[in-house]
C-alpha cells in the first residue's frame, strides 16, 4: 500500500527574545507525479501542486516566487545534489564535475502554486500577518522523493 499522506506536530511556544523560535506554525501541502524510466532511471517530474498558508501576504507575487524557489531548491538537494566531503569535512569535489545542481531540465513541467487565502497570522511577532514563504515549501520537495520511492517499489 502506498500512504497518501504524512502528519506531524511541532510544540510551538514562541520566545520573543530567540529569533530562531517562531511562534507560529506554517502549514502546507503537495502533490506530486513523476514518471520514470525503468531502463534509464531517468526522472521527469510531471506535475507538482502545492498550497501553502502563508498568513497575510505582503506581497503575493513575491511569495509565490519564494515558494517555487524554495521548492525547486529542495528538490535539487533531494534528487541531484551529491556534495562529497572528506573524513575532515572539507567538500573534496572542485566544482561541477563532481557537484550537480539542478537545472533548468530538471523543474516539474508543470508546477501550480496557490496560497490559502484569508488565513492572517495571528502572532504579535508576525510582520501584518504575514508568515516565511522561503524555506517551509522546502519540506514539501519530500513529496517529489516519496512519489519517485513508491513508483521504484
Amino acid at each position: 500500500s502506498v500512504h497518501l499522506s504524512a502528519t506531524g506536530w511541532n510544540d510551538v511556544q514562541g520566545n520573543p527574545d530567540d529569533a530562531d523560535d517562531p511562534d507560529y506554525a506554517i502549514y502546507g501541502v503537495a502533490v506530486a507525479e513523476v514518471e520514470i524510466d525503468c531502463l534509464s532511471g531517468e526522472i521527469e517530474i510531471s506535475s507538482v501542486d502545492v498550497l501553502m498558508d502563508e498568513g497575510s501576504s505582503l506581497n503575493s507575487d513575491v511569495d509565490v516566487g519564494q515558494l517555487e524557489g524554495g521548492l525547486v531548491m529542495a528538490l535539487g538537494w533531494l534528487l541531484t545534489e551529491d556534495c562529497v566531503v572528506d573524513a575532515t569535512g572539507a567538500q573534496s569535489g572542485d566544482g561541477t564535475w563532481d557537484y550537480k545542481p539542478f537545472g533548468a531540465q530538471d523543474v516539474p513541467l508543470e508546477l501550480n502554486v496557490s496560497m490559502l487565502a484569508n488565513t492572517p497570522n495571528p502572532s504579535p511577532l508576525a510582520v501584518l500577518g504575514s508568515k516565511a514563504s522561503g524555506e517551509p515549501p522546502m519540506q514539501l520537495a519530500a513529496g517529489v522523493y516519496f512519489a519517485i520511492r513508491a513508483a521504484v517499489a
